[in-house]
């Protein structure tokens, strides 16, 4: 993936397990989301310096929520992956 993520952008990274992935990208700031609660907070704990946040995702009524709230992208990211 560090072809196609240059090292110090922000990266959003959808279904992002332990975090390893989005880590090893080195963004200047990473958010990395997941479907399982326990997984976000492993995540968390092994990368504190990244942003990690569990939700879940309705295909139909097309919605992502985490804790109740809905989620907004409020930053541009340089790439979005899956």
């Amino acid at each position: 993936m560090r072809f196609l993520i240059p090292p110090g952008k922000r990266v959003l990274e959808l279904g992002c397990g332990r975090g390893d992935l989005l880590a090893a990208l080195k963004p200047s700031y990473g958010v990395g989301i997941d479907f399982g609660a326990e997984t976000t907070a492993k995540a968390n704990a092994r990368h504190p310096d990244l942003y990690f946040v569990w939700a879940m995702w309705s295909c139909r009524k097309r919605w992502l929520r985490s804790k109740g709230r809905s989620i907004t992208c409020d930053r541009r990211y340089y790439r979005m992956f899956e």
